[in-house]
Order: C-alpha cells, then sequence, then structure tokens
C-alpha cells in the first residue's frame, strides 16, 4: 500500500515539473518574441525615410508594421 501511494505522488510531481517546464518555455518564447520585435524597430528605426518607402513602411508607421507583421497566434497553454 505504501508502495502505490509513492507512485501517486510520483506521478504528480512528474506532471508538476511537466507543467513548470511548459510554463517556463512559455515565458522564455514571450521573451524571445519581445526581443525580436525590439531588434526590428531598432533596425528599421536606422533606416532613412527613402529606404523604408521603398518597403512601405513611413517613419511614423514602424512600430504598427512590426505589430501586423507578428502573425503568430497568441500562446495557448495545454496543461
Amino acid at each position: 500500500m505504501h508502495y502505490a501511494s509513492s507512485e501517486r505522488w510520483q506521478l504528480r510531481l512528474g506532471q508538476l515539473a511537466r507543467i513548470a517546464a511548459q510554463i517556463v518555455h512559455a515565458g522564455w518564447t514571450i521573451h524571445a518574441r519581445r526581443r525580436e520585435r525590439a531588434n526590428a524597430m531598432t533596425e528599421l528605426r536606422t533606416m532613412d525615410d527613402h529606404m523604408l518607402a521603398d518597403m512601405g513602411i513611413s517613419r511614423c508607421g514602424i512600430e504598427s508594421a512590426i505589430r501586423s507583421a507578428d502573425s503568430d497566434p497568441p500562446l495557448r497553454h495545454r496543461w
């Protein structure tokens, strides 16, 4: 009987470990996406108006262009 209780505890601990790993992964993914957007905005802000116009972006539309280009679906937790 003690063994069955221990086995259930290990199963719960395994589930908690998986959930913790998913939370860390989701947080890291969010962080990486924010860094990518920040890097893209920095790069676009260093370009002159003619280069931006060639891409169809105005200087005041840089942030909007970055946000609209981020077409990834929102993160969904599956636990």
